[in-house]
């Protein structure tokens, strides 16, 4: 076949258009430089050759093709930096939300700048320092204390405001915010999916509604772990579109249809909010076929595991215990801190029981005649006892349960019988007489009595006798009286606002006969010689000794029972709340700065592939321009062969 003579002219033709639409593409690239989610373009081209074979063909023919074809403009992205821009965002969203969370408990737990809880129990113990050197009791000391008291039942009651409010508004936020915000992208992605798709039928690539399509991908992998997957579509004889799926895989390995071509699942979220406020967030599914699935604890990452964990989880007091401690732990923790704190108070503020003579009433049996002596307890608070059949074993109860003891060391046992296998430890004192002095049995049966200054002497009638003991030891015998168990009458110091809920830090008030003036602060409960002292001070000096003694603060797990998170004074139990918010925080911070390094190192990746680069533009300006003056001058040269043809050929002695 002959080439024709033009072909050369078309060759030139197709480059310099070829070379015009690159530099409009270019164009195109260098405009959107700042444009948010602007995907690089760029020219797709290909070498024309419109001949086929032939059996006539001989070695002497040399074929030539017709110059370059515009196939289309297509996109510079990388399938594989994007599937791992989106593999990282989700695990960044997880850590975002629980730091964002975790920074709204500063407001009610962070004192390192303000004075709160700390400094009241500070200033209640001074308080009743100061009650416990007032000889007289006056009534001016117990309002002060009782102040105090009510300053922190006031903070108590703050704090716990301030935590409800976080979790209404965490919840509110959730479900008007984060879901529906998820629901729209989802929606507007399928509607995307269904206007690109319409666009390639019509032969219009749809680049800019791709790149809209891909930014909010990207958002939308934040939420929630996602799977994108590409595939095409026939839609006429010879058509074919391209189309996007998008599927969520659970913790289960499940997928769930996010989007499938133009249609989107739907998400939906319930508040449990209970008469506290404080019930569990779920979050279920209605996916693009139709299904619907809880999903509440099968999401892997992403924002929404995040507010999920914050609303929902306690840390260690769920069951199972749990990965991360929500509002829900610092709730639970606070109301354990003024549970303890109440009922330690109020029950060492009992007073005992006297009868119309003044004297104590004494604690009977259930027969009513026995009287019940009073049940050694040991410095970590639990009572003693021996076993029936080997008293030199000891044995020890507290909260209901039994344990043996090996140095500090106790060991829950099982007692099968405990009132018949146990006997109870009960104690004894020394006997005292009316004028304070204590009394001993000396080997000749006489009763000898000792001062507060450990002299000893006989007594006739009202008058004592000093005399000399050689050795006490070998010489006396203390007289001892067994401790009875009195009857008390409560005079709580603490109330609970809705009767029935519990002392809890948005429950609890000052007692009404506290305020009213019907008691105070019981100051002594020491029976001596069946009076109590007037004017003793040691249930005072007992409470004071509370405010440092170590407590153990319990939550209840709703399924095993109490769980132990901290040892401690009140102070010191308020102050580790605040340093495990503190160190949760911080390494929160920490693991959010590693991931958002990790997550730009992903993102530039991405965008020397997809991002526009001036400097590379620049040169295929420069590129494309030499190539368009290359194709022009092609076109001159043609001409002037041609001219040269024409009218400088065949024409004989011109």
């Amino acid at each position: 076949m002959i080439r024709s003579t033009f072909a050369g002219f078309t060759t030139a033709q197709l480059a310099m258009a070829a070379s015009q639409r690159a530099i409009d593409v270019t164009g195109q690239n260098i405009a959107n430089t700042n444009t948010e989610g602007f995907t690089r373009q760029r020219l797709d081209i290909a070498s024309l050759n419109l001949r086929n074979g032939s059996f006539y063909n001989s070695s002497n023919r040399t074929r030539v093709g017709y110059g370059v074809e515009m196939t289309g403009v297509s996109q510079l992205r990388d399938p594989f930096l994007d599937a791992q821009y989106r593999s990282q965002i989700y695990k960044l969203g997880t850590t975002d939300a629980h730091a964002a969370g975790l920074e709204k408990l500063k407001v009610p737990f962070d004192e390192t700048a303000t004075s709160g809880a700390r400094d009241a129990f500070l200033q209640l113990s001074n308080a009743l320092q100061t009650l416990s050197k007032d000889d007289g009791y006056t009534k001016e000391n117990d309002t002060v204390v009782r102040s105090r008291m009510q300053i922190l039942v006031n903070l108590f009651r703050e704090k716990a405001t301030t935590l409800a409010d976080i979790r209404k508004d965490t919840q509110d936020s959730f479900e008007a915010t984060d879901v529906k915000d998820l629901n729209e992208m989802l929606s507007n992605i399928a509607n995307l999916n269904t206007t690109i798709k319409n666009s390639q039928v019509l032969g219009n690539p749809a680049l800019e509604l791709m790149d809209q399509r891909n930014t909010l991908l990207d958002e939308l992998a934040s939420y929630l772990p996602i799977e994108v997957k590409y595939w095409s579509q026939n839609v006429g004889e010879g058509v074919t579109v391209q189309v996007l799926d998008v599927n969520f895989k659970d913790t289960e390995g499940k997928l769930h249809s996010l989007i499938s071509d133009g249609r989107c699942g739907q998400f939906r979220t319930d508040i449990s909010r209970g008469p506290d406020g404080k019930g569990p967030v779920t979050l279920t599914l209605t996916d693009a076929d139709g299904e619907t699935v809880e999903v509440t604890d099968t999401i892997g990452g992403g924002t929404l595991k995040g507010s999920l964990d914050f609303m929902n989880k306690s840390g260690d007091f769920d069951f199972p215990p749990t990965d991360f401690k929500g509002i829900g732990y610092y709730e639970k923790v606070l109301d354990s801190l003024v549970e303890t704190f109440a009922n330690a108070f109020n029950e060492a503020n009992k007073s005992v029981k006297v009868d119309e003579n003044g004297k104590p009433v004494v604690k009977m049996e259930a027969d009513g005649i026995t009287p019940v002596k009073k049940q050694v307890k040991n410095k970590d608070g639990y009572l003693e006892f021996t076993e029936t059949a080997n008293p030199n074993n000891k044995v020890y109860e507290k909260g209901g349960k039994y344990y043996t003891k090996a140095g500090d060391v106790y060991t829950e046992i099982a007692v099968a019988n405990p009132a018949t296998d146990l006997t109870p430890v009960t104690e004894e004192r020394q006997t005292q007489n009316e004028d304070g002095y204590l009394e001993f049995t000396n080997t000749a049966g006489d009763t000898i009595y000792q001062d507060i200054k450990g002299k000893y002497y006989t007594k006739a009638g009202d008058v004592y006798t000093e005399i000399t003991v050689a050795d006490p030891d070998t010489e006396l015998t203390a007289t001892m009286e067994p401790v009875y168990e009195y009857e008390y009458d409560d005079h709580p110091l603490f109330e609970e606002i809705v009767p029935g809920k519990g002392l809890t830090a948005d429950n609890i008030k000052v007692a009404v006969g506290w305020m009213n003036g019907e008691y105070g602060i019981t100051n002594s409960n020491n029976v001596v010689n069946d009076k109590i002292g007037s004017s003793a001070n040691e249930n005072i000096l007992n409470m004071i000794d509370m405010l440092s003694k170590n407590f153990d603060f319990n939550v209840d797990n709703g399924v095993t029972g109490d769980v132990t998170f901290y040892n401690g004074s009140f102070f010191s139990c308020f102050a580790n709340i605040e340093s495990t918010l503190a160190i949760d925080i911080s390494s929160l911070t920490v693991t959010l700065d590693n991931q958002i390094t990790v997550l730009n190192q992903t993102s530039n990746s991405r965008d020397s592939i997809s991002g526009v680069q001036l400097d590379e533009e620049g040169m295929n300006l420069l590129h494309y321009n030499q190539s368009y003056s290359a194709a022009a001058r092609l076109m001159t040269t043609l001409d002037e062969m041609l001219d040269k043809l024409i009218n400088g050929t065949g024409v004989v002695g011109r």
